[in-house]
């Protein structure tokens, strides 16, 4: 594939490296925003799980700080 276009006077093996070079880029590029949707779906899961605590633990206390039925 090397020699020159007779259209554009561009060397074959130039252009394709340079295409390969946007395309390996273009990937890196998805990768990188798969890696952050991933880091985000993380951060989301541990919110629930902090909701998740922080309700249970609320319950826990609002039974723990009532006063007791029987004895008022």
């Amino acid at each position: 594939m090397s020699g020159d276009c007779k259209k554009t006077k561009k060397n074959f093996c130039e252009a394709l490296m340079k295409e390969r070079e946007r395309e390996r880029e273009r990937e890196r590029e998805r990768e990188r925003e798969r890696e952050r949707e991933r880091e985000r779906e993380r951060e989301r899961e541990r919110e629930r799980e902090r909701e998740r605590d922080e309700g249970s633990s609320a319950k826990g206390r609002r039974h723990e700080y009532q006063p007791c039925p029987i004895c008022n």
